[in-house]
């Protein structure tokens, strides 16, 4: 990573992603329940500081690490859409990309019709890729304290809890942000895309339930409209 950027490369949200006004689950836990929680809640922030720090010292704040790995591998973002997936405004994504753009990390490239996408530059796909790489070090670097039945079955316990989380944030773009996409997916299916997945499914079963109470609804009173208009004209 280019040594001599500045620490801060965008003036977007250098913190976590704003997750809107989600309301998260307020059932009353028991005493051990409360516990975990905390172990979790104290492991989460010990992880993020960690990954944070990383960011920071390859002179990128959290949400450009964001975009970076957001755009790598793919052929480019409106500016809009790269915010929306990174937890920025559009007024602060345009600044991000306005900094990333200055280090050489993206370009903006015209899209279809008047759009403009912003891609990765070579040097931002290198970026991306070392990003991740300094992210997933000190993470495994942890995990290796269990043993690997202890991690496997860790796994099993945190896909349970990002599909649950999904139904509190519903935006798997957001929750994935920093996501090394082809470590979760190899083997395995992401929790979180699934979760997304059935939601959609499910409500479009829904709209298709209305969709045909509505017609059925429609034809009954086309039916009687027809039979009264039959009974009017028979003279009998």
């Amino acid at each position: 990573m280019h040594g001599s950027r500045p620490a801060d490369l965008d003036t977007g949200n250098a913190g976590t992603a704003d997750l809107g006004t989600a309301e998260l689950g307020t059932a009353d836990p028991g005493t051990g329940s409360l516990r975990t929680a905390n172990l979790l809640g104290a492991a989460a922030l010990v992880i993020t500081d960690l990954i944070l720090a990383a960011d920071r010292a390859g002179g990128i704040s959290p949400s450009g690490a964001a975009a970076l790995i957001t755009l790598s591998g793919r052929h480019g973002l409106a500016v809009t859409d790269l915010g929306r997936r990174v937890g920025l405004t559009q007024s602060a994504a345009v600044r991000m990309v306005d900094g990333l753009s200055a280090a050489g990390l993206v370009e903006r490239t015209r899209g279809p019709g008047r759009s403009v996408d912003v891609r990765l530059t070579g040097e931002g796909e290198a970026t991306a890729r070392a990003l991740l790489a300094a992210r997933d070090a000190p993470v495994s670097a942890a995990l290796a304290a269990l043993p690997a039945e202890d991690q496997e079955t860790l796994a099993d316990l945190l896909s349970r809890l990002l599909s649950r989380l999904y139904d509190d944030v519903g935006d798997a773009d957001l929750m994935c942000r920093m996501c090394d996409r082809a470590a979760c997916t190899a083997g395995a299916i992401c929790p979180v895309g699934a979760a997304a997945r059935a939601r959609a499914a499910t409500a479009g079963e829904a709209q298709s339930e209305v969709q045909r109470g509505a017609q059925g609804e429609a034809q009954g009173e086309a039916q009687g409209e027809a039979q009264g208009e039959a009974q009017s004209e028979d003279p009998g």
